[in-house]
């Protein structure tokens, strides 16, 4: 476990389950880690708040490739690819 996987433990207290699946082989991402680590921590902390009585949260990893019939639905600034 990362230092950061114990921190996101540790945030999400006693009655939520954090699990993470992250895959070895990684494909590299243009961006700042801190910003990454922020964003992760937020939805952490938004999903601890939402299940108040406990449950699972799940952080995963995966290499995706969009094409461009994803890209058009979804974002007007994502291009097709890895």
């Amino acid at each position: 476990m990362t230092n950061f996987q114990g921190m996101l433990a540790r945030t999400t207290g006693e009655n939520v389950n954090l699990v993470t699946t992250l895959i070895p082989n990684l494909g590299r991402v243009k961006a700042d880690p801190v910003q990454i680590e922020q964003v992760i921590l937020n939805l952490v902390v938004n999903a601890r708040d939402a299940m108040p009585q406990g449950g699972q949260f799940t952080v995963e990893t995966a290499n995706v490739d969009l094409d461009a019939s994803f890209t058009q639905r979804h974002a007007s600034a994502v291009v097709p690819g890895p």
